[in-house]
C-alpha cells in the first residue's frame, strides 16, 4: 500500500531520511497517510509491535493529516528531543496523551532517545494509512497483505557494518590468514540486509542481535597492535 522511496541514515549518523508515497494504482485512490511512527530496537528488544499505538514505546510519532499521499521527512536528533519534551509523564511514569500532548498536530514521543547518533540501532518505521470517502470496491480484491493499513519498513546505518569489514581486513593483513568468523560475518550481513529489504522484520531483529549484541554468537572486533607476518618481505 505504501512504497518507501528512501529510508536511510545519513553518513554522519545524525539524520534519518524518510520518503514514501501511497501506491498510485487505482485500488488505492481513496487511501491517505494518517501517521508516521519510528520505533528504535536495540539489544534489549525482544519483539516488534504489529502496529504502533499509544501503548507502544516509540521515539517519534507524527500525525500527518487527511489527504496526505506522500511525505519527505528528515528526522534529526533535535527533532526527537523536541518530540519527547512535548509529552509530560504522570507521577507513575505513564502517559495520558489526551491530556498531556501539548499540540496534537506536533510530533511527539513515548520514550527518550538519548543517543548521540542513529548508528548501532535498528529502526522500524511505520506509516499508518486510512480511507477517505467511500470504500473502493476493487480494494477488497487485493491480497490481504496489500490491504494492511499499517505499513512498516526497517533501516540501519550500514557504515557500522562497513567498519566491521575494515576491522576484519586489518586482521587479515596482520595475520595473512582469513580471520575466524569473517565468512560467517559476511553471510550474516547479507542475511540481515535481505531480511530488511524483504520486510521480514523478526529475522532482521534476530540477525541484528547476532551481529551487534555481545553473547549472541558473533565475536566482537577489538583493536590491537599489528603483529605482522612477513608476507611482504
Amino acid at each position: 500500500m505504501v512504497i518507501f522511496d528512501q529510508l536511510r541514515i545519513s553518513d554522519d549518523g545524525q539524520h534519518l531520511y524518510i520518503d514514501a508515497h501511497v501506491n498510485t494504482v487505482k485500488h488505492f485512490n481513496n487511501i491517505y497517510m494518517d501517521s508516521l511512527t519510528i520505533y528504535a530496537a536495540d539489544c534489549s528488544t525482544e519483539s516488534i509491535p504489529d502496529s504502533p499505538s499509544d501503548n507502544t514505546s516509540y521515539i517519534y510519532k507524527e500525525r500527518l493529516g487527511e489527504g496526505i499521499r506522500e511525505i519527505e521527512r528528515v528526522i534529526d536528533l533535535t527533532a526527537l528531543k523536541q518530540a519527547y519534551n512535548n509529552v509530560i509523564p504522570n507521577a507513575d511514569g505513564s502517559f495520558n496523551y489526551e491530556r498531556d500532548v501539548i499540540d496534537k498536530d506536533a510530533p511527539y514521543a513515548r520514550e527518550d532517545f538519548g543517543n548521540k547518533s542513529f548508528s548501532k540501532h535498528l529502526f522500524f518505521v511505520y506509516i499508518r494509512c486510512a480511507e477517505t470517502g467511500e470504500a473502493n470496491p476493487s480494494f477488497i480484491c487485493l491480497p490481504c497483505s496489500a490491504q494492511k493499513l499499517d505499513n512498516v519498513a526497517a533501516t540501519f546505518d550500514e557504515n557500522v557494518l562497513h567498519q566491521r569489514v575494515m576491522d576484519y581486513s586489518k586482521e587479515l593483513i596482520d595475520s595473512c590468514t582469513i580471520p575466524q568468523g569473517f565468512t560467517d560475518f559476511i553471510l550474516l550481513w547479507n542475511a540481515f540486509k535481505a531480511a530488511i529489504e524483504t520486510e521480514h522484520l523478526l529475522p532482521a531483529l534476530k540477525f541484528y542481535k547476532l551481529l551487534f549484541c555481545k553473547g549472541r554468537g558473533m565475536r566482537s572486533i577489538t583493536g590491537g597492535k599489528s603483529k605482522g607476518c612477513g608476507c611482504y618481505g
